[in-house]
């Protein structure tokens, strides 16, 4: 019955649940409140005022304004009483609602109440056909339209299924299908606490004589299917309740529909907001009101808004309300032409990325950021190499000395410590550094290279910190082994314990084993010579682990693993200020392409495509990418003059000067 219903329901309904489909509540994160825009659209249809917000059904809306539950019409006005708590099925059923004095009624789409008493408590029974309802503590049934089936009598009602205790082969032999159970049971506990079954008229299927749910559903069930579940399920007098109850709420259904079609059926007109030149500068406007302050200049884009006052730089969302304060010496879209809702911005030498929204996307500033290229972004964080994907979000799992995106390959390439590998987007390493540095640890002879092979073992456990990679319970049990090779059992068993407590299975066999010989034989000698190799390694040495407290990694180590820049001042090498200036001048060179459609390229479903000048850029999107060909250009500028001051002369490069115009 409840199958046929809800079909029923679904055509009747389509077209009122069409007309408020399409104003979605949504969070405004400045007021943390809710309000009612069109799907996809900027502006809001219906303000942010309340604490929460439903969909619209039937052309209204539950809404909640922090002390009270009422009803909207499209146009946001209130159509109901305030109510405590509100509950509606699918939009054109009764609404059912708790009163400010805490007790329950159904009510119509003019909000009259349905039935002439309230209750203590009422809530829709398992599908849309009937509610439960409480009165003086005990519970009953009634239909859409308050006519009580089952009189308040019981402690508990639920709905039950007897088809499966009944047994699908003995009902489908008495030509009884699973459809027939749907609706038609009451599992009920009297006033006396046993269990029983009834139906939906409170006629008594299953007697009241059992202490608990499970043995009343499936051994009650089972044992009373001849002799009432069969009857009264192939009865005229359950078709004949089965279709009043469909009656009413068709009635039901039909008489708030046609209430609900006097609420307005069309979309509130929304009136844009625009950024308009004034007396003294630029500002937003609505309806001709100026919305916010007034700045020096406001660069619309499709997300967000550039705002400058006093030479600060900040963020605007389109409707005019200040995200980002202007505190910022410059700002400027950061993924152009890769959904341009990531901003880049510059304080006092310290770089950080927004979102669109004003949302910062990293804790810590970066000394630089660099334009995103193939997709992916580069970041220097704490003097190392990170790489971020074309959302602002750090994807490589550690820093690295260096990192190239700029391949004509579409590839990516890091360095770090002297070994090189090529990244995925995501950060994942295509060769892990660690395995190029165990692989040639493993090979190493030990006789010859004992020292070395130790280091590069040590180096592992350093770029595998967590082991996560394996590498560093893997490096711990073979340096053990090279000590046991040695003739330094006692160290063997030191770095070997090390491993077995990361889970190594190697290295507990081989303390098990070291355990047993010890057990069975003296210890014995071990030739000069190897003792001599042994006690030659240095192992004083301590190596820093890449993971850091922060989260971050860092590639300091001692002695072998200085990677400094050198020197015994705080000057930088020309090797570090070219590196910077190389960088800026491949993303001057990118955006230029891009904006002069020579040499660039992007890609689309794994082809290439040619770019576009202004004609197909869009005036928001060229303007865009001019600022950041002028941004990237005054980084070289400041990377030639900085250099300069450690004394270092590098030549100028004809990006640095070019200039586009359209």
């Amino acid at each position: 019955m409840k199958r046929n219903i809800l079909f029923l329901l679904w055509i009747f309904c389509f077209s009122q649940f069409a007309n408020g489909q399409y104003l979605v509540p949504t969070l405004d994160k400045t007021t943390n409140k809710y309000g009612y825009k069109e799907k996809d659209k900027i502006e809001w249809s219906l303000p942010p005022i309340y604490k929460s917000a439903h969909h619209f059904l039937g052309n209204l809306a539950i809404v909640d304004d922090g002390e009270y539950k009422f009803m909207i019409d499209l146009h946001g006005n209130k159509v109901s009483p305030n109510f405590k708590n509100i509950q509606s099925s699918s939009g054109n059923e009764p609404y059912v609602c708790q009163g400010l004095d805490g007790n329950y009624n159904m009510y119509d789409a003019k909000f009259q109440p349905i039935c002439k008493t309230s209750y203590q408590y009422m809530s829709y029974f398992s599908g849309f056909n009937v509610l439960s309802f409480q009165s003086e503590g005990l519970y009953g049934l009634m239909d859409l339209e308050g006519n009580v089936l089952i009189p308040p009598v019981y402690k508990k009602l639920s709905l039950e299924d007897c088809y499966y205790p009944c047994g699908w082969k003995r009902c489908k032999k008495d030509g009884i299908d699973h459809k027939l159970f749907s609706d038609a049971f009451v599992l009920a506990q009297n006033k006396e606490g046993k269990y029983g079954i009834v139906t939906l008229n409170n006629e008594v299927i299953v007697p009241f004589t059992y202490n608990d749910l499970y043995k009343v559903a499936w051994k009650g069930a089972k044992k009373a299917y001849k002799e009432t579940i069969k009857p009264y399920l192939l009865s005229a007098k359950k078709k004949e309740l089965d279709l009043r109850i469909r009656e009413v709420q068709m009635r039901s259904v039909a008489k708030n529909k046609e209430l609900a079609m006097t609420y307005p059926t069309d979309l509130p007109v929304v009136e844009k907001t625009i950024v308009k030149k004034t007396k003294n500068g630029f500002a937003f406007f609505k309806a001709n009101k100026q919305v916010g302050k007034t700045y020096q200049s406001i660069d619309s884009y499709a997300k967000c808004c550039i705002i400058n006052s006093n030479g600060k730089y900040g963020i605007a969302d389109p409707l005019g309300t200040e995200v980002v304060s202007c505190k910022y010496d410059n700002i400027s879209i950061w993924n152009i032409g890769m959904g341009d809702d990531v901003l880049l911005a510059e304080k006092q030498g310290k770089y950080s990325l927004f979102h669109a929204d004003g949302t910062k996307l990293s804790t810590k500033d970066c000394e630089m950021i660099f334009l995103p290229t193939n997709s992916v972004g580069v970041a220097i964080k704490d003097g190392q190499y990170w790489l971020i994907d074309f959302k602002g979000n750090i994807v490589s799992q550690h820093g690295y000395d260096n990192i190239d995106n700029y391949s004509t390959d579409y590839r990516i390439y890091a360095e770090m410590l002297g070994y090189k590998t090529e990244l995925s987007p995501d950060g994942k390493e295509i060769s892990p550094i660690v395995k190029q540095v165990f692989d040639e640890a493993y090979n190493m002879s030990l006789s010859n290279n004992a020292q070395e092979k130790y280091n590069k073992y040590m180096l592992c456990t350093s770029l595998d910190p967590n082991n996560k990679e394996g590498y560093r319970a893997l490096s711990l049990n073979n340096i053990g082994a090279m000590f046991e090779d040695l003739g330094d059992v006692d160290k063997a068993m030191e770095y070997y314990e090390q491993a077995r407590n990361l889970g190594d299975e190697t290295a507990r066999k081989n303390i098990k084993r070291i355990k047993f010989d010890r057990t069975i034989n003296a210890l014995q000698q071990v030739g000069n010579a190897l003792q001599q190799v042994a006690q030659t390694i240095d192992t004083s040495g301590s190596y820093t682990t890449l993971l850091q407290s922060s989260g971050n990694y860092d590639t300091s180590f001692n002695d072998n693993y200085d990677v400094s820049t050198g020197g015994n001042s705080n000057k930088l090498s020309y090797e570090f200020w070219k590196q910077q200036y190389d960088r800026w001048e491949r993303n001057a060179k990118s955006c230029y392409e891009a904006l002069t459609n020579t040499g660039y390229k992007t890609k689309k479903n794994g082809q290439d495509t040619g770019g576009s000048a202004a004609g197909s850029w869009g005036t928001a999107s060229f303007s865009g990418m001019k600022m950041n060909l002028r941004k990237a250009q005054k980084e070289m500028r400041e990377t030639r003059a900085k250099a300069r001051k450690d004394g270092h002369n590098i030549p100028q490069s004809n990006y640095e000067t070019i200039n586009v115009s359209y």
